[in-house]
């Protein structure tokens, strides 16, 4: 085999990725004109009865329900369930093709890995027990001070709680989860509040959405979820308002959009602050229950609507405005969001937005950002995570990658300076791409709808629920489920690791045992009340066929302590700096993507109607800039430029963009390659190899310069 770490990173393996890779209906990418005179090329269908199967989608966090038309058991397509109580038969695009995953071009079907560890090293086979044995062998010859980590894409899961609970074995396990999480709010609410519980956003309820960047409406959360809550929103008397610095899908439907310079976002938070006290439009018990309130008063009061004006770019009137409106329009939630390949806002930028809720104590109330129960029979529902920016550098000796996508990418080198020099990565994704181009053991797990797996519920949902991804495929030979491996490694280190299927039967019969909630039948359409389940079989049963569990509403209360700034002295003191500083360069490079399609390791055909035919998503290594930006440039509209940062250059085609803001260069990232070249690297790893890594880990804003070819 002559396939290379370069040839995965440029996804340009050409043949010799053929050996490798099950060959079968990705000619559908082609002309259908070459269809009708090539039917040679067209894969074989199943022959048999029809019948329809459901389950669950477990490709991102969202958990929407499928309604499958097999025939001779096969599913030929996909749809949603239209009285699914969550995604209200809504299914994305990539939901829509996730029957096509299991025959990807870049499907892993055996163990491998690479002989080396430089761009030339080569993909070789590799027994499983031989990978998991020398795996093992890594994991024990760890030093004092090199950790085993494991990088959990899709936390809540329980096989999250089986990694807790092996990595808590070790002394010294290291549990992970990446940035650009949908929970970003949420989580620093818990940290201000000291709430333990889970918190999630009642926007059933609410009358008013401050959205600092999130695509609320462009496939975040569950899409369905969303298209309930916000179509028909001027009979609810709902409105959106979205801070971003492009206009978005999202923008294009929000009631206002603020255009504001990418960077600036803590200081519009602060800037809409300062008149929400200096108008005492704000509940008084708030002075009590702050125990920094004064504090954060003092801060806020520089910042001015006039002079956070100069800083966002915004009218100074239209601050002033959002601030009334969310004191007005109540409840609202305040929610800092990040794009999906851009990253998060940061952690100090993300609280200086959360603390919003705060100040309108929209915290523990209906329509705001609610407390909901944990799922039954979780086994670490307390256990909080490391992120990845906050662990040391160079200090994980082997970290293993969950084969499961949050659906947001990040910049490899937010990894790789974490390793040591003799650092062994582990990818269990079944695909060749991502992070599996940087992993020095591929170990296949199962593709999507080809095992059984619990799907919880999104991050940010009202109540908890959990469903079942039934398998509507048969498994591959040569894929290993991540329970297998950690099972044969607890083995090697004495830690016993229970099997999936009994913890999935604990957790069941927990929810039958709470006697809370509802449960939902996808077959009959029909809903029950748990305690009106008759046994752990039955409820198992509807499970199976794509029913779901919701818990009842938690009863809400207001914290009675918190503070509006961060707890940690060191990290208001970043904030004020931050907040202060936040003048951005004249140009900056910001990225952009779409859930689910910013690595085309996990995409199937039907994106491509999106992409290349209809257009209505950016193809990769396409730049939007505002004409402004373009003439002062020297640009011409639909032309080739070369835009460079201090990390390398790229070539990029320009489209001019009037609902840019001025100074932003946006590139999209999609599921092609985006033909960056740098200085230090020759492969072919996209844009982010061009974004600057801040000590926050965010990379959404770089300082950068666009020119003519």
């Amino acid at each position: 085999m002559n396939v290379t770490r370069r040839d995965i990173l440029k996804l340009a393996g050409g043949s010799a990725l053929g050996l490798l890779f099950t060959p079968v209906p990705w000619k559908l990418l082609d002309d259908s004109a070459i269809w009708t005179q090539n039917w040679s090329l067209t894969p074989p269908l199943p022959r048999g009865p029809i019948n329809v199967k459901y389950s669950t989608c477990a490709l991102c966090p969202g958990g929407c329900a499928i309604k499958a038309r097999c025939v001779a058991n096969m599913p030929v397509s996909l749809t949603g369930v239209l009285s699914h109580p969550i995604s209200g038969g809504v299914l994305c695009p990539m939901g829509l093709g996730g029957h096509h995953l299991a025959y990807h071009p870049l499907r892993v079907v055996q163990p491998m890995k690479f002989d080396g560890t430089a761009l030339e090293s080569k993909l070789i086979p590799i027994s499983y027990n031989d990978a998991v044995s020398q795996i093992a062998h890594v994991m024990s010859s760890a030093k004092p001070g090199e950790s085993i980590a494991i990088l959990d894409q899709r936390p809540g899961r329980m096989l999250s709680d089986v990694y807790c609970e092996f990595l808590s074995a070790l002394p010294n396990g290291l549990y992970l989860v990446p940035p650009s999480r949908e929970c970003a709010t949420t989580t620093r609410l818990q940290e201000m509040t000291g709430i333990e519980d889970a918190l999630g956003f009642d926007f059933e309820h609410t009358r008013t959405v401050l959205n600092f960047g999130a695509p609320l409406l462009d496939g975040w959360g569950t899409p369905g979820r969303m298209v309930q809550v916000f179509n028909g929103r001027k009979g609810k008397c709902l409105r959106l308002l979205q801070v971003e610095s492009h206009q978005s899908r999202t923008a294009l439907q929000a009631d206002r959009w603020l255009p504001v310079r990418p960077g600036t976002e803590a200081a519009l938070a602060l800037g809409i602050a300062n008149v929400i006290l200096a108008g005492g439009m704000y509940p008084q018990r708030i002075q009590k229950c702050a125990s920094d309130f004064a504090a954060y008063e003092e801060l806020v009061a520089e910042f001015t609507p006039r002079k956070v004006a100069a800083i966002t770019g915004l009218n100074a009137e239209d601050i002033t405005m959002t601030a009334r409106e969310i004191t007005r329009n109540g409840p609202a939630i305040v929610l800092a969001g990040c794009n999906p390949g851009g990253g998060p806002l940061g952690k100090t930028t993300e609280t200086a937005i959360a603390g919003l809720n705060l100040l309108l104590g929209s915290v523990g109330q209906q329509g705001g950002v609610v407390v909901r129960g944990e799922i039954p029979g979780s086994r670490n529902p307390r256990r909080k995570p490391h992120q990845l920016h906050d662990v040391p550098d160079h200090s994980i000796r082997l970290l293993i990658i969950d084969g499961e996508e949050s659906g947001y990418t990040f910049p490899w080198a937010l990894v790789q300076k974490k390793l040591v020099e003799t650092a062994v990565v582990v990818s269990l994704s079944p695909y060749l791409g991502g992070l599996a181009a940087h992993a020095d053991y591929l170990l296949p797990s199962p593709a999507h709808l080809e095992a059984l797996q619990e799907v919880p519920n999104s991050s940010n949902a009202r109540v908890s629920s959990c469903a079942v991804s039934q398998p509507l495929l048969p498994a591959r030979e040569g894929t290993h489920e991540a329970f297998e491996l950690i099972g044969r490694l607890g083995k090697v280190a004495g830690i016993p690791v229970p099997a999936s299927a009994d913890i999935l039967k604990e957790r069941i019969s927990a929810i039958l045992a709470s006697k809370r909630g509802v449960v939902f039948s996808a077959s009959d359409g029909s809903t029950r009340a748990t305690s009106d389940i008759g046994s752990a079989d039955d409820l198992s049963g509807i499970l199976n066929n794509g029913g779901v569990w919701i818990d009842s509403e938690s009863e809400q209360k207001t914290p009675r302590h918190f503070t509006l700034l961060s707890t940690s002295e060191e990290e208001r003191k970043k904030m004020i700096r931050i907040a202060r500083g936040s003048m951005v360069p004249p140009l900056v490079l910001v990225p952009v993507g779409w859930r689910g399609a910013v690595d085309g390791a996990s995409v199937s055909p039907i994106m491509s109607k999106l992409y290349r035919e209809s257009e209505l998503r950016s193809l990769p290594g396409h730049a939007a800039i505002n004409p402004e930006t373009g003439t002062s440039n020297n640009l011409i509209d639909g032309e080739k430029a070369i835009v460079s940062t201090q990390h390398g250059l790229m070539e990029v085609i320009v489209h001019f963009d009037a609902s840019m803001v001025p100074g932003v260069i946006q590139v999209a990232i999609g599921p092609e390659p985006n033909g960056s070249t740098s200085l230090l690297r020759s492969h072919n790893d996209g844009v982010l190899t061009l974004c600057d890594i801040t000590e926050e880990g965010t990379w959404n804003v770089t300082s950068a310069t666009i020119g003519k070819v």
